[in-house]
């Protein structure tokens, strides 16, 4: 939750102030650019944010720009999506459910750089005139030291590739942008009402409420929230 410098000049030295300016105009999000990358069977393409960098947070959202589309270059491939098509509604016919790898968000508990935001495999079957089509691969993205953000596609598998082919990006990017711990319920506040969530997830011992990544859900949970949340973020 932003906090004004004005609100807080009374009790800030001129240094505090500075660096609040500073935070003030972080760079709050980062895209790396999907175009041209090919899901190809085993080979491994990485892109990057470059020369752009984002700032070190506490939480990020990773999203896939709504016009990620893909087309197929070869094979059967480009006999089934001859035109750009959404990498989602591609994902969702290989299997459904696996669109959703494409908006997450991550906490960061020490706040800091480097860091990996995220490895989720996807992938499944379908049948393209006829023949069963396997397809799957890695999507990984990380926050590199100096700010810049990584894309990765890796462990590529598309089966049988000799007749499948190949795809493409024809647009879209990764999305990184900085977000607030406190903000449980993701209202674009931090209020009450992130509170009564955070422990709805809490007492269920829900994977989300792990905020400090230790592998448990306990009291330590309790203080990063609560330590994140009296900050406003």
């Amino acid at each position: 939750m932003p906090v004004s410098v004005k609100k807080l000049a009374g009790g800030l030295s001129a240094g505090a102030l500075a660096m609040a300016s500073c935070v003030a105009a972080a760079a709050d999000s980062v895209s790396i650019d999907l175009t041209g990358v090919e899901i190809r069977n085993a080979t491994n393409q990485t892109r990057s944010s470059a020369p752009a960098t984002i700032d070190p947070a506490y939480r990020y959202f990773i999203d896939f720009s709504e016009d990620t589309l893909v087309r197929g270059v070869s094979g059967l491939l480009a006999l089934r999506y001859p035109n750009p098509t959404p990498l989602a509604d591609i994902m969702e016919e290989f299997e459904p459910g696996s669109s959703a790898a494409l908006h997450s968000s991550v906490i960061n508990p020490e706040g800091t750089h480097p860091f990996g935001l995220t490895a989720d495999d996807v992938g499944g079957t379908t049948v393209i005139s006829g023949i069963t089509v396997t397809f799957s691969m890695t999507l990984t993205a990380a926050i590199n030291a100096d700010g810049t953000a990584s894309f990765s596609l890796t462990n590529v598998v598309v089966s049988p590739a000799s007749l499948v082919g190949a795809m493409r990006f024809t647009s879209g990017s990764v999305v990184i942008t900085r977000g607030c711990v406190g903000d449980i319920n993701d209202d674009g506040g931090v209020d009450g009402a992130d509170v009564e969530a955070f422990f709805v997830l809490w007492e269920d011992g829900e994977a989300p409420a792990d905020l400090n990544q230790d592998g448990g859900v306990d009291g330590g949970d309790v203080e990063f929230f609560f330590t994140r949340w009296e900050s406003g973020c």
